[in-house]
């Protein structure tokens, strides 16, 4: 069984009101790309999805990303969470990316 990690992911993830939106985005999504895609989870949530990092596998512990709308999962379904889980869900990811890719000749 998986539990929360009481911190999100360290980074300045908020969006200042004096900031420009687009100076938002740019910061927010090198944050994320500094994170090994092999170590993130996602899981749909409203228009979007909620992100988590595997912050360690033994204990299972993830911890949120507070990436754009900062959605999160239900604490229950984290909770309920397999490594056996965990590792499905990233390895689907990492085989559908290449196909989501702009420009892209797979699919």
């Amino acid at each position: 069984m998986a539990q929360l990690h009481a911190q999100p992911y360290p980074g300045d993830w908020s969006f200042h009101s004096s900031s420009d939106l687009a100076a938002y985005f740019r910061r927010v999504d090198k944050l994320l790309a500094e994170i090994p895609p092999d170590r993130l989870i996602h899981f749909p949530v409203a228009d979007g999805h909620a992100i988590y990092f595997i912050h360690s596998e033994r204990p299972l512990v993830l911890q949120h990303v507070p990436y754009g709308d900062a959605y999160r999962a239900d604490p229950i379904l984290i909770r309920g969470l397999r490594l056996s889980d965990v590792k499905l869900r990233v390895k689907q990811a990492s085989r559908l990316k290449p196909m989501l890719r702009p420009g892209s000749t797979t699919g």
